[in-house]
């Protein structure tokens, strides 16, 4: 959907091209800090960040896309000029912060949750209205003041717009099976996202 908004031209229509089979996940979206960055907490991170103009960075996962614009957001909301920088994926950003070159990540929570866990990173804020299950301990980013920087992503299956009914019918059916399997939520949180088949 962000593609008619960031690109000025594009060989498909992002809605009209495709027909929509199912959501199935709802992947946690949140900030994340090296654990050599001062702050220990969002709120400490952007008040060094208003202090220290421009000295601020973090890592997203591509220009234009609901990290990088969810993050811009809360420059504009806090005030601050914390500066971008954009990654191929969750994987390199975490790296980054291990490793200290990188203070914040603003990415998906699966790529960071063994690091978290180990004490090299720590998770700020998860960006959406309410706290993560997976997470409880990780306050929303509503909660602490910026709910219009709320950031959803999600995964799902689409086809090609021409895909006869029964064929869409079918896949359908068959995929909300398996992601109202029993075991699916579980394993879907161990991999920092949640179950929404839809």
């Amino acid at each position: 959907v962000l593609s008619l908004f960031t690109y000025k031209t594009l060989p498909y229509h992002p809605i009209n091209d495709f027909t929509p089979i199912t959501a199935i996940a709802d992947t946690i979206l949140g900030i994340s800090a090296s654990a050599s960055f001062g702050p220990n907490s969002l709120r400490e991170a952007l008040e060094f960040a208003k202090k220290n103009p421009g000295k601020v960075s973090y890592g997203h996962t591509g220009v234009g896309g609901t990290t990088h614009l969810a993050m811009e957001q809360i420059n504009q909301l806090a005030g601050t000029d914390m500066q971008h920088i954009p990654f191929k994926g969750g994987g390199p950003i975490t790296i980054s912060m291990v490793g200290g070159q990188l203070q914040l990540g603003v990415l998906p929570l699966a790529p960071v949750m063994q690091q978290a866990k180990a004490g090299k990173v720590r998770h700020l804020a998860i960006m959406d209205a309410k706290r993560s299950k997976a997470f409880p301990d990780v306050p929303s980013i509503a909660e602490l003041g910026y709910p219009d920087a709320q950031s959803q992503s999600w995964f799902g299956v689409v086809v090609h717009a021409k895909t006869p009914r029964e064929i869409t019918k079918r896949l359908s059916d068959e995929i909300e099976k398996v992601a109202r399997a029993p075991d699916m939520a579980e394993r879907l949180e161990r991999a920092g996202a949640e179950a929404a088949p839809m």
